[in-house]
């Protein structure tokens, strides 16, 4: 998958680095794992446009996509 902000797609690595800014930024409001998804990768704070994400020639926005994946492992790892 790819993750695109701004209109622009990043490789994982500038991904990250991203992603770990903002929740440096963000880390005081956050208390779990929907309010990481919200504050660090749903959309640019800057512009305002919504993150997406390119999986198999699909894009999706990027808070679905992750609420998504967060669904999926909470299924395989119940508490």
């Amino acid at each position: 998958c790819t993750f695109v902000r701004n209109g622009k797609e990043y490789n994982r690595e500038e991904t990250l680095a991203h992603i770990q800014k903002k929740y440096e930024y963000a880390k005081r409001r956050i208390t779990s794992a929907e309010d990481f998804i919200k504050y660090t990768v749903t959309k640019s704070s800057l512009s305002g446009q919504p993150y997406k994400v390119v999986c198999d020639g699909h894009k999706v926005l990027s808070a679905e996509w992750f609420m998504a994946e967060l669904r999926r492992f909470r299924g395989k790892n119940p508490k």
